[in-house]
């Protein structure tokens, strides 16, 4: 970065970020490395299933969520109690 230049603090979120497939994962993968690429401060916050291979100039925050289309079953019926968790609002 240029001396002149501020470094962010930048936050990044996707609700699930699958980098094989889809768009959110892969463009969340892409941008993250561009950003800390030009010297910001960059964190991912995600929900499952976890991107597995940012830049390791990103930190990753993993979000608890249903994870509604885990393999091998994406179209599971979650539980009453999985619905309840320690946020209730974000």
């Amino acid at each position: 970065m240029f001396e002149s230049e501020v470094e962010l603090r930048i936050a990044l979120l996707s609700y699930r970020s699958k980098e094989h497939s889809g768009g959110q994962g892969v463009y969340v993968r892409h941008l993250s490395r561009g950003l800390a690429e030009l010297g910001h401060d960059v964190t991912v916050f995600s929900g499952q299933p976890y991107p597995e291979n940012l830049d390791p100039r990103v930190r990753l925050e993993t979000v608890p969520n249903l994870d509604l289309y885990r393999e091998p079953d994406p179209f599971r019926t979650p539980r009453l109690r999985e619905f309840r968790g320690p946020i209730d609002v974000l």
